[in-house]
């Protein structure tokens, strides 16, 4: 089997739902080679994609005496690892003003809201200023009480060496007596980074800083993903930036 069929055949499995396999897997087994695709081709027109059909029919024309069972090998071996990463993985659209009533989205806080409610060990907040969130504040404090050790890292005040004067570390110090906060003082530069990570299995990546205006008013965009490696990997790497006391504890 050539590279290019096999990239080919990777991709529909990858792309196409369950069932839309199965009618092309039917179809291949109707044939002995897959020199002779262009038998069943024309009968999965309207099932796929014109420019994916072409390609494979393309493809199949290079092949001389490959079996259809190794090509039917790889594609359901593709759709079945395109499950299991969607099984594993959720991803959602975060989306704050404007709305339109053509595409279903949900705002920045609740779904903020949604991310501190489901943690039960650990969560870590990274957010450049923080002030009139009082939800939020509250969901941190629940958060804390249950037994969740709650990390917040922020940008320092200007006398400090940060490029804000609003201190928002003072106002977590006093709302959260129970949250471990976090300053990076590198000259000349800012905690821009806007996230949440709960228990290393839900991360929500944002443009939002923790105000009200970004929580209900301002044009904010962000990204949910639950279960799979990026909310691991990005729980790892805040993990690590304490351990390497890059970033370092107020105390």
């Amino acid at each position: 089997m050539t590279d290019r069929l096999l990239d080919i055949l990777v991709t529909i499995g990858m792309k196409y739902q369950t069932e839309k396999i199965d009618l092309l897997v039917k179809k291949l087994e109707a044939i002995d080679r897959m020199d002779d695709f262009f038998v069943v081709s024309s009968s999965l027109k309207g099932w796929l994609d014109r420019d994916d059909l072409t390609l494979l029919e393309s493809a199949c024309k290079e092949e001389i005496d490959i079996s259809t069972m190794e090509c039917v090998a790889v594609l359901k071996s593709s759709n079945r690892t395109r499950t299991k990463i969607l099984t594993e993985q959720k991803v959602e659209i975060v989306w704050t003003s404007p709305s339109t009533p053509l595409v279903s989205t949900r705002k920045t806080e609740q779904v903020l809201l949604e991310t501190i409610e489901v943690a039960r060990k650990e969560l870590f907040i990274v957010s450049y200023v923080a002030y009139d969130v009082d939800s939020i504040v509250t969901a941190l404090s629940k958060a804390v009480a249950r037994g969740v050790k709650l990390e917040i890292l922020m940008e320092s005040t200007a006398d400090y060496g940060g490029r804000i004067n609003m201190d928002s570390i003072a106002l977590f110090q006093r709302e959260l007596p129970g949250a471990i906060l976090y300053w990076w003082n590198e000259p000349g530069a800012s905690v821009h980074a806007k996230c949440a990570v709960s228990d290393g299995n839900v991360a929500f990546v944002t443009s939002a800083n923790l105000t009200g205006a970004a929580m209900e008013k301002n044009m904010e965009l962000g990204i949910k993903i639950e279960g799979g490696e990026v909310p691991k990997r990005l729980h790892e790497h805040l993990k690590a930036l304490v351990m390497t006391k890059t970033i370092t504890k107020v105390e």
